[in-house]
């Protein structure tokens, strides 16, 4: 039943800003009815409509994410008391419904429902929603629904850099995926059309997360979260279920068998590199124990007090500190870190060498781009690229004329590969979808010969 287009336009913004008298807040059934009544509204009121009742809200976007965030504790403050276990997974379930279309109606909603730790609180509500109970006809599909619609919006946030993708591994998000694929591989009786409809879509975007991540697999502090996040499911046998024949597990049982054998080949290769880099250029190389991060920015890593007290003191760290600290505030994504920099540097190399023992896949390569293209132009050498976006155990190999990433060589560097002391090869990283659109956000490796 579609809701009356005033009520959702109108009278709802005026609940949200206007408590009644004397109040500070919304007591829990009054929230409930409020976020299931938005719900609604986003999901059979018309485009013209649902932006109008967006921009209302925006004109109080800090009082808007506060009232999703209290909410969200309330519920969990109040689930101990909760007889009805179906009103939870129904608030849950609306409440990231509406995360998400807020995510995709307004950026200053957005921006302000990160900084209130969002990401915090919805990997919560999935670590709810996925346990291991007795589910029903109405609950399964409460909780399916939360975590497919919360996987939607993560989709779209991890688009915008690696930083978030780090983030949610800390929360576990790996663990909730397939715990909520566990509880409906454990309930076939309960999947009627709407289930499997909901049951396909979780499936499909667990798909497509478990792919991103092993895309970010370049930076080392990805691949640390992941392996730990493989141990904790493996310790926890939540993993068992993917052994089953059901058709529809085939999918994901490949992408988390891709997922797992490339995290260890991976980290087999990491092994010889460190993924710790003292951020103080002048340190001294002393061997010692942990790294510790910059009190301020809590981003760079050293690898005593000393060696950060030094860097604050040469001033070399103050910029970076602040920008850090700033991007952080606006909940901003994060650039590569020193540490996953030099981990990388280190991982390309053995890569490029690896692939320079097999110098025929080279000549192959060279030979195609000849057929289609003619011969070389001395003045611009050719490029071997190592494109690092492809979900795979090693980076996509290619050649391409270094004239058409012309702005992005150093002169020095292209003089040495035309007198051919060296050569040029072309490291593409992803950042969330980034490094498809922004060239200069692409990683440079000069190896000489």
């Amino acid at each position: 039943m579609k809701m009356e287009p005033k009520l959702f336009t109108d009278y709802l913004p005026f609940l949200c800003f206007n408590l009644p008298p004397g109040y500070t807040k919304y007591d829990l059934d009054d929230a409930r009815a409020l976020f299931i009544a938005m719900d609604h509204g986003f999901m059979t009121c018309d485009e013209s409509q649902t932006r109008r009742f967006v921009r209302r809200l925006e004109e109080n976007t800090t009082l808007t994410a506060n009232l999703i965030i209290r909410f969200i504790v309330d519920e969990f403050a109040h689930i101990s008391e909760e007889s009805d276990m179906t009103l939870v997974y129904q608030s849950f379930s609306a409440v990231t419904s509406c995360i998400f279309y807020f995510a995709c109606e307004s950026l200053s909603i957005h921006a302000a429902l990160l900084k209130n730790s969002i990401l915090k609180w919805m990997c919560l509500a999935f670590r709810f929603v996925t346990r291991r109970v007795q589910f029903t006809y109405t609950t399964l599909p409460l909780a399916t629904r939360c975590v497919g619609m919360g996987l939607v919006y993560i989709i779209r946030l991890t688009k915008d850099g690696h930083s978030y993708i780090y983030q949610l591994l800390g929360y576990d998000i790996l663990l909730c995926m397939l715990r909520a694929l566990r509880n409906l591989h454990a309930h076939p009786e309960l999947i009627d059309q709407q289930n499997k409809i909901l049951k396909t879509s979780v499936e499909d975007h667990t798909v497509t997360i478990v792919q991103m991540v092993i895309s970010h697999f370049v930076y080392a502090s990805i691949l640390k979260r992941s392996k730990k996040a493989i141990s904790k499911i493996q310790r926890q046998h939540v993993d068992g279920f993917l052994e089953s024949q059901d058709p529809g597990m085939k999918k994901i049982c490949k992408a988390w068998t891709k997922f797992v054998d490339i995290a260890s080949y991976r980290s087999d290769i990491f092994k010889s590199i460190s993924d710790s880099f003292c951020g103080n250029e002048q340190c001294p190389g002393t061997p010692v124990g942990k790294y510790v991060a910059c009190s301020g920015c809590q981003f760079t890593r050293y690898c005593s007090w000393r060696c950060q007290k030094d860097d604050w003191s040469s001033g070399a760290h103050r910029f970076l500190c602040a920008k850090i600290k700033k991007l952080r505030t606006d909940v901003s994504p994060l650039p590569i870190s020193l540490s996953d920099q030099r981990a990388f540097e280190g991982l390309n190399r053995q890569f490029f060498e690896l692939h320079g023992q097999e110098p025929s896949k080279w000549d192959v390569l060279l030979n195609a781009y000849i057929a289609e293209n003619g011969k070389p132009n001395p003045l611009w050498p050719m490029l071997q690229v190592m494109d690092y976006r492809a979900v795979d155990v090693k980076p996509r190999f290619h050649v391409e004329s270094s004239k058409l990433r012309a702005k992005s060589i150093d002169p020095e560097m292209l003089a040495k590969a035309r007198d051919g002391s060296a050569t040029l090869v072309y490291c593409i990283i992803p950042n969330g979808q980034r490094a498809t659109m922004m060239t200069e956000l692409y990683i440079k490796q000069w190896i000489e010969d």
